[in-house]
């Protein structure tokens, strides 16, 4: 098994045209793809999204908008694409033909208004996980928490409600020169989530035993048990971490909220010292001594939950254990740990590709049998 990835992998980084192991899809600034009805390959970049046919040859639908920043697409009911802009706090959804069905705006929270993180379409509503509002980030207490997680349904008449909620994101508050400034806590615990069908979808807490599948109604359908506890971390792996963490530092929406009160100058000031403010609070954050039993959780489009062992870094293989969503069908596959895996069928993997500074810059369907 781990030859046959391995060779794979060496090809995804050769391959310049279509072939039988795998096709080169995308290459840009990729946010995320997905397959949808088993036919069609849907892949976001932060301002358009491309539909590529896998059954007529050289078929390809590029949308430009109306987007201004993707986070996320998710298959939805029927074979519906759905993508989430959170610069314009909307849901679109979309046919595989490219074709638009339908809009479902939200109203934008304010500066401490949380994060969204994901989003779904399940049968008669869209519905979203966000991270609770932390209170007032300009006067945090200093110490570990973990802000609540919650997934709230919009149905098409326009009412809302709560179905799921979890403690979500381990961060760390630290006394820094100045003032306070928090981080995540290296190895901390999450709450990671995926859709399964129209009707269910698949919470996992990543320190837990087990994930859970839930209902729209937050009734809890079934359980699936989580990949064994990994390993002790390293004090080398813990700066590994710590380094990679503040490689990737990104403010996220922070500059586009500040340029609605502040001038541009104030706005890059105000970034910056946060950015100081947040890198020297990684430096000095704490790591859990157990890391989470799982870093990653997909469910393909044939039902199974995939979730991903903790990988310790340095190490360049990933074990993804395999489930249905009763638990059952146990396997296992190996793939490189700078694949991020998107979806699968049973007889190809669909992922993102990640360059030297760890950006997925490229999408490559692989065929399980090569």
């Amino acid at each position: 098994m781990k030859g046959r990835w391995m060779t794979a992998m060496a090809a995804a980084y050769a391959i310049g045209a279509p072939c039988n192991a795998q096709e080169a899809l995308v290459e840009g600034d990729i946010v995320g793809a997905v397959l949808l009805n088993g036919r069609t390959v849907a892949v976001a970049e932060k301002h358009r999204v491309h539909l590529i046919s896998m059954t007529r040859t050289a078929s390809r639908i590029s949308v430009d908008g109306p987007f201004t920043r993707v986070q996320h697409i998710g298959r939805a009911v029927d074979g519906e694409l759905v993508v989430w802009d959170d610069s314009l706090w909307a849901a679109f959804v979309f046919a595989d033909d490219g074709d638009e069905r339908r809009t479902v705006a939200f109203s934008k929270p304010g500066i401490g208004g949380g994060e969204v993180n994901f989003v779904a379409l399940l049968a008669d509503d869209v519905g979203v996980f966000s991270e609770a509002d932390p209170g007032n980030p300009f006067s945090p207490t200093a110490g570990s928490s973990r802000n609540p997680v919650w997934y709230t349904t919009y149905a098409r008449d326009g009412t809302k409600g709560l179905a799921w909620q979890a403690l979500g994101r381990e961060r760390v508050v630290h006394q820094v020169e100045g003032g306070m400034s928090s981080a995540p806590v290296i190895f901390g615990y999450d709450v990671i989530a995926a859709p399964i069908d129209g009707d269910r979808f698949v919470v996992a807490q990543t320190e837990g035993a087990a994930a859970v599948v839930v209902g729209p109604d937050g009734t809890r359908v079934s359980t699936v048990p989580m990949p064994p506890i990994g390993p002790t971390m390293s004090q080398d792996q813990i700066e590994q971490e710590r380094t990679r963490l503040i490689a990737t530092y990104d403010p996220g929406r922070l500059p586009g909220i500040l340029s609605t009160i502040l001038p541009e100058a104030r706005v890059r000031e105000a970034v910056e010292g946060m950015r100081a403010g947040r890198l020297e609070a990684l430096r000095a954050a704490p790591a859990n001594s157990v890391p989470p039993r799982i870093s990653d959780l997909r469910v393909d489009s044939n039902g199974r939950v995939w979730m991903r062992r903790f990988v310790p870094p340095g190490d360049t293989l990933a074990v993804w254990e395999i489930r249905s969503v009763d638990g059952g069908g146990h396997g296992t596959v190996e793939l490189p740990t700078n694949w991020v895996l998107y979806d699968a069928t049973a007889t190809r993997i669909l992922v993102g590709v990640r360059d030297a500074d760890g950006l997925v810059t490229r999408v490559v369907l692989v065929d399980r049998s090569s």
